[in-house]
């Protein structure tokens, strides 16, 4: 009766039961379930990136030409990543907002696969193709990205909690789209379109970028003692990482518009 016992929990607990006590192994990075969809998925970006270097953009200046065709290849990965976040949200509401460390799904996983593979495209062509202060900012935001999504990927615990995560790019598609047009436009602020899209962008902001980082700050908070503190610590560390990024970026956005003078703050 015993081992029947032991035989039917093996079928009905979930096949990694019990992971979110224990810490993710680092030696995992190197198994092929984790780093083959990373470096499919990389390729392909490599290749849009080659695409979009060929046929988009090619009139403007070296570095206004790269910035487009940069955020062209980051406007994909927003796109692709924020609305399917939002779909699976609307799709199962449950899952998001009861079942947030348990749930997961191989198929689910690869969304996050992607994104990390787009975060390693995007820092080596920032590497290959801008020094600037900006770019630092842009290589630090994409590491302590990558750790936080790793942990949870070598887990296998999070995953619709990194799909709150992606929500974020739901706002970043927006700002994509703003900084595409004020590079390509002379004068975007007297633009109905670019006002359209930059109200949007501000309105995603709060919604999507900084409600999501705060809703997330608060789930570890009333989670903790539910799995290992190394979840809730590594989270929240780069949870306000993000939020101190976004508001500086806030101001960059008012002080771009005019609503805000550059010496405030």
């Amino acid at each position: 009766l015993h081992m029947m016992r032991e035989i039917l929990g093996d079928i009905i607990r979930p096949t990694h039961y019990g992971l979110e006590w224990e810490l993710p192994r680092i030696s995992d990075v190197l198994e092929t379930n984790f780093f083959l969809p990373i470096l499919i998925y990389f390729i392909i970006l490599q290749i849009l990136g080659y695409l979009v270097k060929q046929l988009l953009w090619i009139s403007y200046l070296q570095l206004t030409r790269h910035r487009l065709q940069n955020l062209t290849v980051s406007l994909v990965h927003s796109c692709i990543a924020g609305c399917s976040s939002l779909i699976f949200f609307i799709t199962r509401p449950i899952v998001m907002l009861e079942d947030a460390i348990h749930w997961y799904n191989p198929v689910a996983a690869q969304l996050i696969y992607f994104s990390m593979a787009y975060f390693l495209y995007d820092t080596t062509d920032v590497i290959r193709n801008d020094s600037s202060w900006h770019a630092f900012v842009i290589l630090a935001h994409h590491t302590v990205v990558y750790s936080i999504f790793s942990i949870g990927m070598l887990s296998h615990k999070f995953l619709p909690y990194t799909y709150w995560a992606l929500m974020v790019e739901i706002n970043t598609s927006f700002l994509h789209v703003r900084s595409i047009m004020r590079l390509t436009n002379r004068d975007p602020c007297k633009n109905l379109c670019y006002k359209t899209i930059s109200l949007l962008a501000f309105l995603t902001f709060f919604v999507f970028r900084l409600g999501t980082l705060l809703w997330m700050m608060l789930f570890m908070v009333m989670n903790y003692g539910t799995f290992h503190p190394f979840y809730t610590y590594s989270s929240l560390t780069a949870e306000v990482f993000f939020f101190i990024f976004s508001i500086f970026l806030l101001r960059h956005l008012l002080i771009e518009e005019g609503i805000l003078e550059k010496a405030v703050l």
